[in-house]
This record gives structure tokens, sequence and C-alpha cells, in this order.
């Protein structure tokens, strides 16, 4: 939390969210190209809105929130690389 909410790594913070955001952004139009499973592709689009609104909750000052999003976010790729054996 100290460091989270230290003001001397705001900055790098909110950049390294948004590096996460666009990266995500390519996630859903690679799906198809990944897998055949519906699957990647519900969870790559989840994946992305999920890094949408953590951006957006940091730009609106609510810090606490776009943290917990931030946490949560793994979950989606722990969800699609262990779904199956491929």
């Amino acid at each position: 939390d100290s460091r989270f909410n230290d003001p001397k790594n705001r900055q790098k913070i909110e950049l390294e969210m948004e590096k996460l955001s666009d990266s995500a952004h390519d996630l859903p139009s690679l799906a198809n190209q990944v897998d055949l499973d519906p699957t990647v592709r519900l969870l790559s689009k989840l994946f992305k809105d999920e890094t949408d609104r953590a951006v957006i909750a940091m730009k609106r000052g609510n810090r606490s929130y776009a943290r917990s999003i931030v946490n949560q976010i793994s979950n989606y790729c722990v969800s699609c690389h262990t779904r199956n054996a491929s």
C-alpha cells in the first residue's frame, strides 16, 4: 500500500498500467489466431476490459479500486493458460 500510494511512484505506476492496457487491446484479435477455443476470446476480452477499467479508475483518482483490479488481472492469465493441456 505505501509504495503504491507514494506520490513519487504515481507516474510510473500509471504509465505501466497504460502499457498493460495497450498490450491487452491486441489480445482479442490475436485469440482467433492462437486457438479456436472460444474461451480464449472470452478471457482475452475480459482481460482487456479490466485493464481499461483499472486505467480509468486510476485517472479518476480512485487508486484503491484501480489497485484492486490490477491485483485480480492475473487471474485471467492463469485461467487461460491452465484451461487445458494446450
